[in-house]
């Protein structure tokens, strides 16, 4: 597996310090904080949807980017989902190598996490 990492605008790796590698982990958790959230927001629009909405998502269909050539687009999807679900693992990974690299003794257990 290759790791790439991306440096701050302007900042080579070299300069990247521990700190920042640290800060970029935190940085890209709270992403996916703020995404899920949002995911869960969309998740609970597109399960109240009336008739008249979903009848507007049949129309929507023929010419919004999310549509485009039908001929794939579940396939698109599977790629995208995949890769996607591919990166959440990368993170947790660096996450843990990071730790590791710490110093930190690996003893949590479901009862140390909050509730």
């Amino acid at each position: 597996m290759q790791i790439v990492i991306i440096c701050k605008q302007g900042q080579s790796l070299t300069d990247l310090s521990a700190a920042d590698l640290a800060d970029q982990i935190v940085e890209a958790k709270n992403s996916l904080v703020v995404l899920g959230r949002r995911i869960f927001r969309i998740s609970s629009e597109l399960s109240s949807l009336d008739e008249n909405q979903r009848a507007l998502v049949r129309q929507l269909s023929e010419d919004h980017e999310l549509f485009e050539n039908p001929q794939i687009i579940y396939a698109k999807m599977d790629e995208f989902y995949k890769a996607s679900a591919g990166y959440v693992e990368l993170l947790k990974d660096l996450n843990v190598r990071l730790v590791e690299l710490s110093g930190q003794p690996y003893k949590t257990t479901k009862k140390d996490l909050p509730s």
